[in-house]
């Protein structure tokens, strides 16, 4: 009696080990990251033979919708067990273990409880393994579209990781006029933000703002690539929350028609005589010399050289020539 209790009971234990090593194999092929469907089944077929007492005479097999991986030399016969595939509610296929042979009735025909539930284990595992397949494709389908999306974009993206650039799409690329992404990965992003931007476009990184939230827009100077000509643009900055580096999203928009149109709305505001002054003080000229070429006081020149900047809504030297410029041009 005490022979047949000990023989039981190493049977037992035997079966525990090869239930606990059967989960084991088979969490290690599902949780290869590029792992296939078709591959990790093919795989896992082959663990369920030695996984049930009786080895020498048992046969796998998984089925999924319509497809069939078994091991070799499979037959269906009246001594198997099985266990559903079940994805969001819907049976798509299901875990059989079969026997070619006849062997004593146990808890579920010639298979142990522990089978029963070792075999239901399987199936929910390869459950969960479909479910996390199929939605990282989703992800990476969604990625996809949405990277061919953005690539062709009339908008300007610009994604900076600190404050390098990660990613830039075609019309970013035209913007700045770089010839190809190689010129713009990798590069400080400052070094295309003319020096009068820069101190306003490190702020933009240093915005109280909640990750996945816009900023305000903001405009800027850029400077081009090939030609070295100044372009202002207007920007939006999102921070994103990426676990890792800083890392922001940037759309940019080119403001040059918008500017001139502005420009010259606010140009229109001016009389003669500061649409006079504002040419010289362009040209070079200092109040001193606007004075005696129009035979007005110094006092009278730098009275319209301050309104002149209020209309024009620019108090810089510099940022009156470029708006000149944007009236010249038109």
């Amino acid at each position: 009696m005490d022979k047949l209790f000990l023989k039981q009971q190493t049977h037992k234990r035997g079966g525990r080990i090869n239930e606990l090593a059967c989960l084991y194999y088979i969490s290690n092929i599902t949780e290869q990251p590029d792992i296939s469907i078709e591959e990790a089944f093919s795989a896992v077929v082959e663990i369920l033979p030695p996984s049930w007492q009786y080895p020498d005479i048992a046969y796998g097999r998984i089925v999924f919708d319509n497809h069939e991986y078994t091991t070799k030399a499979f037959e269906k016969t009246s001594w198997h067990i099985e266990s559903e595939i079940c994805i969001d509610g819907a049976i798509r296929g299901f875990v059989e273990v079969s026997y070619s042979e006849e062997r004593p009735e146990l808890e579920e025909g010639p298979f142990l409880k522990e089978e029963s539930d070792l075999i239901d284990d399987i199936a929910l595992k390869l459950s969960r393994f479909i479910i996390f397949r199929e939605r990282h494709e989703q992800i990476q389908s969604c990625e996809k579209m949405y990277r061919h999306l953005v690539e062709r974009l009339a908008v300007s993206i610009l994604i900076l990781e600190e404050s390098h650039v990660l990613y830039a799409n075609e019309a970013m690329l035209h913007l700045v006029g770089a010839k190809n992404k190689i010129e713009l990965i990798g590069c400080e992003a400052a070094e295309f933000v003319h020096a009068d931007s820069r101190e306003q476009f490190q702020q933009l990184f240093q915005l109280k703002v909640r990750p996945e939230k816009w900023s305000p827009e903001v405009e800027l100077e850029l400077i081009r690539l090939d030609d070295f000509r100044v372009i202002e643009v207007a920007i939006t900055t999102i921070k994103i929350d990426s676990g890792k580096k800083s890392q922001f999203q940037l759309v940019l928009h080119d403001i040059h028609d918008r500017k001139e149109i502005d420009t010259q709305r606010l140009y229109d505001r001016l009389s003669k005589r500061e649409r006079q002054i504002m040419e010289m003080v362009v040209n070079g000229e200092t109040s001193k010399i606007i004075a005696l070429h129009l035979g007005v006081s110094r006092k009278t020149v730098e009275n319209h050289r301050a309104n002149l900047n209020k209309k024009m809504e620019s108090f810089t030297l510099a940022g009156l020539i470029r708006k000149s410029r944007l009236i010249a041009n038109k």
